[in-house]
Formats: structure tokens, sequence, C-alpha cells
């Protein structure tokens, strides 16, 4: 990681407007106040100093690297680009063969086409890469203190009701299986030769 621009090369209200924004198209909506209470603001603006810990109570990590536009990988995209006059947008996707970038605008929410030249005399190198950041479920502390157990019979000991279940309804669904040829041999050995209605309602109980 390079040094940090000052904060005065960044809009910080703009680059607040594009975290919302990243944070949303990363399934993380989240607010303003949400990202920023109690943070060491400057004159009540997000600086990039600290990005990172606004990025990260919206479910974001971040980082920020000097990257020329060509440089910067589709699979980090959307990425932050900070930008000479002041402004940042956010890029959602890049298109090397054609010199194409798409790139939206925090204030407005407008999606515009830009090519890699117009944005690279304006583009200041620096970029912020993020991603959501990994959430565990409420399961995962308690199979964290049970890694003592075996690793089969410890299994079978945590899934023990799961298995119950599932050998009752094989054993049901195989005696359903054993008693359809059951009764259908009965009937035509006992029953039609015989004509013993009397059996037939009597296995018709039974089975």
């Amino acid at each position: 990681m390079t040094d940090q621009p000052s904060t005065t090369a960044v809009d910080s209200y703009e680059l607040l407007d594009c975290l919302l924004l990243v944070a949303a198209l990363e399934g993380r909506p989240t607010s303003a106040p949400a990202v920023t209470s109690g943070l060491p603001l400057e004159e009540g603006r997000l600086t990039p100093a600290i990005f990172n810990r606004a990025a990260n109570r919206a479910g974001l990590a971040s980082i920020m690297l000097t990257r020329e536009l060509e440089q910067i990988p589709l699979e980090v995209l959307p990425a932050i680009l900070l930008l000479e006059n002041g402004k940042a947008v956010v890029a959602s996707a890049l298109d090397k063969a054609t010199g194409l970038v798409f790139v939206t605008v925090p204030e407005t929410q407008e999606k515009i086409q830009l090519d890699l030249d117009s944005l690279r005399e304006v583009y200041s190198g620096y970029a912020f890469y993020l991603r959501p950041m990994q959430q565990f479920d409420s399961r995962t502390p308690k199979i964290h203190h049970s890694s003592g157990d075996h690793w089969f019979w410890g299994v079978l000991k945590s899934s023990s009701k799961i298995y119950r279940d599932v050998l009752v309804a094989s054993f049901l669904i195989n005696l359903f299986v054993l008693a359809q040829p059951l009764f259908v041999m009965n009937v035509y050995d006992r029953v039609v030769p015989n004509n013993a209605l009397e059996t037939l309602w009597a296995l018709a109980l039974v089975f």
C-alpha cells in the first residue's frame, strides 16, 4: 500500500457516497450514520485515513492501492476510483479490449460509459478495492469448541437426532415395500381360489 492522498485531495462526501453505493452493490446496504458514527471525522467528513474503518462497519474489507486503470483486475470491481478534481466514482465494469469503463457518479447515481483515455486524464492513480467480509453463523462457535471430538463419532453424536429420524423412516419404507407383495401373494393364493372374503377382510385389516 502506498501513501494515502491528503484529505483535501478527495471530496469526503463523495467518498462516503461511493462507500454506500458499493455496499449496496455487494448486498450490504447501510446508511451514512451507521458507518460514520463515533469515527474521528474531520469537520464531519470521512477521510481516506479512516475509510477502512467505515468500510468494516458496512461489512466490507478495503485496501487503497496505486494502480493504473489497466492494472485493475475485473475480479475486484466494483472499486472506488479517486480523481484529480477532488471527486470519486465507482467503477463497476471495465472492458480492456474496447477501452471502455462503466462508472457510477455517486451524487446522481448515474451510470455512464467512458473511454480509458478520458478517465485516465482525471484519475489520480489511487483506487479502493473492496470485498464483503466473511460472516459466521451461530453454529461456528459450537463447531470450533467441539474440534477435539472424534472425526467420525463426533459427527454422529452431533447429528444423532437426524440419523435417528432417517433410520426410522428407512425402516418404515422397507416395511411397506415388503408388505405389498406379501398381501398380493396371500390374496392370489388363499382368497381368490377359495373365494374367502373373510380372509381378504382380515388381510386388509392387518396390512
